[in-house]
């Protein structure tokens, strides 16, 4: 039993992950380094094609930055431009950057466009009240921000010119709120439109615009038009006495974001402004497909990075065998991760995190991720690491330094200010324990493809189970769904072919939990204690 041929062979380790040098590069076959160059070629085209389609949208166009009191706006407007003035408003865990294709074209045709980012959203310091639910909390600090922006773009226009509104979303109510009261505003277009305020006469010329895959809220476009002509249909323009004007339109193949990067939405609105205005644009420009050089530039910083990581080695990590029973590993803390956490979160309530619903989160991904890696203990799996952290560390500088930088450049604001530099590092309480035990799942083990849409399924599945337990408090989490769904498309892909190829699987789950957590950060409100 003692005999050195009877003793089980130690696994061999892999080399140490390293960048290949120049030297060793010029041994590859050359018919293995087209691929990679070919991809890489390819996603820095995407790249220059998406910058350039963006960048030619907005050129021969003046943009000035300002601060109304702690409101940042951002003004667009041809050179020498008199057209009407125009104020957008984004909606709820928006920003203003999220505007500016509609501004580049509104801009373009003549008007003088001003978008800005309300309290707690975007780079405005100032937090969101926590009351969504009084009018006088955070529908009443809406209000007031979008009337001191409305206030400060006409104090300087000749008497009684109106200027026209644009909202999205959450800024709908709030704009329909401010025209019933204000004169000075005359056409007005909802954006994915809500609200409880509007009258058969007010607001006097309005339009709606839904996507075509937001069926609610078409529904309650179509009520608002009837309120005007009870036989009205989708797609038609009514017009009622003293004035009023008013329509329902759709805008194909969208949903509730895509709506804003739709060519409709934008030659829908423009049309809809000139008819209120009385402006003639027959040789008004046709909308540029902004909303494609998002898709295209992150395309392309995704397929950069395909073969950079093919220089971190040549090798496939190590995997284990699956135990027979990891499918407990996800069943169980599916079902614990929401009774834990809401006990937890009865008692600590929502002030530890100051954004919507990310103290329940936190607390429900770290009971998640630790319950994952003690059960991957318990049913046999050996988990290892190395000292090795340099990959990871060049897949988050990747990530920080060109997708998130591209991404707050053409989509959304997605760099923090630092009032939100404590809530990430809160944040990551719970992301990082939670990204390391699923990427211990699904890459120290050998498991089918399929077994991370088995994994994420069970943690959307685990978060709505959540929520329906106490909805009241909970329900505002569902908004934030889609940053999850951005964050395993993009950083998720890029993570998944590092991970394929290094055996310290902490490192690495380690920084998407620091890259989930900015994500989150970036994305959700700051609102008051």
């Amino acid at each position: 039993m003692g005999c050195a041929e009877h003793r089980r062979p130690k696994p061999t380790r892999h080399p140490q992950i390293r960048l290949l040098s120049l030297k060793e590069n010029t041994r590859i076959p050359i018919r293995h380094r087209i691929g990679p160059i070919t991809a890489f070629l390819t996603g820095v085209f995407l790249i220059v094609t998406g910058l350039y389609v963006f960048f030619s949208a907005k050129s021969d166009l003046v943009v000035e930055h300002e601060w109304i009191g702690t409101i940042p706006s951002t003004h667009y407007a041809v050179a020498g431009s008199q057209g009407p003035v125009i104020v957008m408003a984004h909606g709820f865990a928006g920003s203003r950057t999220m505007l500016k294709p509609i501004a580049f074209y509104l801009a373009h045709r003549g008007y003088r466009v001003t978008t800005f980012d309300f309290p707690g959203h975007g780079e405005n310091p100032t937090p969101m009240s926590s009351e969504f639910k009084l009018l006088s909390g955070a529908t009443q600090q809406l209000e007031d921000s979008l009337r001191a922006v409305v206030n400060a773009k006409t104090v300087n226009e000749p008497q009684g010119q109106q200027l026209g509104l644009i909202g999205h979303s959450m800024a709908t109510d709030i704009m329909v709120r401010l025209a019933k009261s204000n004169p000075r505003i005359g056409p007005t277009v909802g954006i994915s439109l809500y609200s409880d305020e509007i009258t058969a006469t007010e607001p006097p010329n309005l339009l709606v615009i839904s996507g075509e895959y937001e069926p609610g809220l078409r529904a309650v476009a179509l009520k608002m038009v009837r309120l005007v002509d009870a036989a009205a249909k989708e797609g038609e323009i009514v017009e009622g006495t003293s004035g009023v004007r008013r329509a329902a339109l759709v805008s194909p193949g969208v949903e509730h974001v895509g709506v804003l990067y739709s060519s409709t939405t934008k030659q829908l609105a423009a049309d809809w402004l000139d008819q209120g205005f009385g402006l003639a644009n027959a040789d008004a420009p046709s909308p540029r497909p902004i909303g494609i050089s998002l898709l295209i530039t992150l395309a392309g910083a995704i397929l950069c990075f395909l073969p950079i990581s093919k220089l971190l080695g040549g090798f496939v990590n190590g995997q284990q065998a699956p135990p027979k029973k990891l499918w407990i590993c996800i069943v169980i803390p599916s079902i614990l991760a929401p009774l834990i956490a809401g006990l937890v979160h009865s008692g600590l309530g929502d002030k530890p995190i100051p954004m919507p619903g990310m103290t329940y989160l936190t607390i429900h991904l770290c009971v998640f991720g630790l319950a994952t890696l003690f059960l991957l203990r318990r049913v046999g799996l050996k988990i290892e690491f190395n000292k090795d952290w340099w990959p990871a560390i060049f897949y988050g500088a990747y990530c920080l330094g060109v997708i998130a930088v591209l991404i707050d450049l053409l989509f959304s604001s997605f760099v923090p200010s630092a009032n939100r530099i404590f809530p990430m590092l809160a944040l990551m309480i719970g992301c990082i324990p939670f990204m390391i035990g699923e990427s211990v799942l699904l890459y120290q083990t050998n498991v089918p493809w399929w077994y991370r849409f088995v994994l994420r399924l069970a943690v959307f599945g685990s978060l709505a189970t959540g929520i329906a337990l106490a909805p009241e408090s909970r329900a505002i989490l569902g908004f934030f769904f889609p940053v999850f769904i951005l964050f395993y498309l993009v950083f998720g892909t890029i993570a998944r072919w590092i991970l394929k190829r290094t055996d310290n699987i902490l490192s690495v789950g380690t920084l998407q939990g620091i890259i989930l957590a900015y994500a989150f950060a970036c994305s959700v409100p700051i609102v008051s204690a």
